[in-house]
């Protein structure tokens, strides 16, 4: 096998393995949008022990007795689930402010005191009990243990630890917001070129019927992307990405081109 076909599979093989993961990466990205929501949890406090609790099983415990300002990431979780949050205190005076972004939309989930102005948390019991939906919605003074006021109905001494959810959301996520760009990148530099190769070659007749016709689209794209963009850059930017990405396909078929035709004609009678 010649240096040249091996050279032609390899790159065909590299164009499929990234248009392969470009189509899960966005699938992935739009289940987790569709059926997750991203849950971070902010907590300003001193003076405080603070449980967080999914759906009644632990999945953060923060103690403090200075000032603290944490942020935890609880990652992608179902929009079925319920955040719980326990407060208790210590013997000096405390404060504490909780809050979840979800989605990127913050929703305050309690307070009491503040930097400046402890005031004195019962220390041992659950002095705070709050339960949430992932998505913001309230449900009430209710909590996850014997010492809480009222317990939430699943609420169970055996619940167990709650297992943090997998990274391969947010990491789908954030490459979903990557493809677009990198698609559109593509399809801007194969527009261009192939306009500039039609300006190049539109008197030589040595360019084959195809060609000419990628060349004359690609003159035509530029005149097209130009006349949207002055009027509506996302439009333009997604025509971009969708060139791009068939700009990978066509030169997918391009280097595996010799392949199917020897396959075609080993397969004819």
């Amino acid at each position: 096998m010649s240096r040249r076909p091996l050279t032609r599979r390899l790159l065909a093989l590299v164009i499929a393995f990234a248009l392969a993961l470009d189509i899960a990466t966005l699938a992935l990205a739009g289940y987790a949008h569709v059926a997750r929501t991203h849950v971070q949890v902010e907590l300003v406090a001193e003076h405080v022990a603070i449980q967080i609790f999914v759906d009644c099983r632990l999945a953060y415990y923060f103690r403090s007795t200075g000032p603290a300002h944490v942020t935890y990431d609880l990652r992608w979780l179902d929009r079925s689930d319920i955040l719980t949050f326990q407060v208790r205190g210590l013997k000096s005076p405390g404060y504490f402010r909780l809050s979840f972004l979800h989605d990127s939309n913050r929703v305050s989930a309690a307070a009491r005191g503040e930097s400046g102005h402890p005031v004195l948390i019962g220390p041992a019991r659950v002095a705070v009990a709050e339960s949430w939906t992932v998505d913001g919605r309230n449900i009430g003074e209710e909590g996850c243990q014997v010492d809480a006021a009222q317990q939430l109905p699943f609420a169970a001494s055996t619940g167990g630890a709650w297992r943090r959810g997998t990274w391969l959301l947010g990491a789908a996520d954030a490459l979903a917001g990557v493809i677009p760009w990198v698609l559109a990148a593509i399809g801007a530099l194969a527009v261009a070129g192939g306009a500039l190769a039609d300006r190049l070659h539109e008197r030589s007749t040595r360019v084959g019927i195809a060609a000419r016709a990628l060349f004359a689209s690609a003159s035509l794209a530029v005149a097209v992307v130009l006349a949207v963009a002055t009027v509506d850059f996302t439009v333009a930017f997604a025509l971009c990405a969708a060139v791009g990405g068939v700009s990978l396909l066509v030169a997918l078929v391009w280097l595996l081109r010799e392949d199917v035709r020897r396959w075609a004609a080993v397969g004819l009678p």
